[in-house]
């Protein structure tokens, strides 16, 4: 597979750090601790610094066809995968903190990542593929299947805990590979948590509650920033994507999700903090 263009990706928001997935269900770009901190997804630089994608087994053969918004003045992410066998939606989120509402959002993010898959239509066969490299690629994890299903990674002072919602994982040597099938109505979450070895251990979180609690938290900060003004269909988004950009417990604004990607490859113009 070919280096999607950055223009490819969604981004996910959790006023705390930022997210980035392409088209093809893959997140390629992740600072759990904040925006600035270090990666353990960030396949954006090269093809070994990690990803966590989620897909129809087969996308990107004829006859597959995605669709992807954003529910409306929020950074939760909805694609729609549609398949020779059938449709599947695949909603991506940072989790808020449950009960975080309006300037809440941020303060208390429990850096988990969130991933929902819906079948919609026929019976459609997922593929799980997790592959974390904490460090910007540079470390490797330990992974460990436990007893409750989920898979625990250990990597310097990185705790990673993926769980899915009623789906056992299993892990390899240095990745989760799993395929699974929706059909019509089903639904199946994952929960991604990010802990530190001597600190605060990951968070377990519902995926379908936290989701729904995300979105309220979005959708009540958005109503309190009401814009009577012109083009509203144009400034919504554009103040949304600047809410997500901010780390709220500063106020500071980053000036991108990414951390010093050139403009142009081998250029000295950078999008820095």
């Amino acid at each position: 597979m070919g280096q999607p263009a950055i223009s490819d990706y969604g981004f996910l928001s959790d006023c705390r750090s930022g997210a980035l997935v392409s088209r093809d269900g893959s997140v390629d770009w992740w600072c759990p601790d904040r925006f600035d901190g270090s990666a353990v997804f960030a396949r954006v630089l090269g093809p070994r610094a990690g990803h966590f994608r989620l897909a129809p087994v087969g996308a990107g053969r004829p006859g597959h066809r995605v669709e992807r918004k954003y529910h409306p003045d929020t950074l939760v992410l909805r694609t729609v995968h549609h398949t020779s066998e059938g449709s599947v939606a695949v909603t991506d989120a940072l989790a808020a903190e449950i009960g975080a509402r309006a300037h809440e959002l941020g303060m208390n993010s429990p850096a988990v990542l969130l991933r929902v898959v819906e079948g919609l239509s026929g019976r459609v066969r997922m593929a799980l593929e997790y592959v974390p490299r904490p460090a910007h690629g540079l470390l490797t994890p330990y992974l460990h299947a436990r007893p409750d299903g989920s898979v625990l990674a250990t990597a310097g002072s990185v705790v990673l805990v993926l769980s899915g919602n009623g789906l056992p994982l299993r892990a390899e040597l240095d990745r989760v590979y799993e395929e699974f099938e929706v059909s019509d109505g089903q639904v199946v979450g994952f929960d991604l948590a990010y802990g530190e070895a001597y600190g605060t251990p990951p968070a377990r979180l519902d995926p379908l509650t936290t989701l729904a609690e995300t979105i309220q938290g979005w959708e009540a900060y958005r109503e309190t920033h009401q814009y009577p003004g012109r083009y509203p269909e144009l400034v919504r988004p554009s103040a949304t994507l600047l809410t997500g950009l901010t780390y709220a417990r500063s106020g500071a604004v980053a000036a991108a999700a990414t951390t010093s990607l050139p403009e142009q490859l081998g250029g000295d113009r950078n999008y820095d903090y």
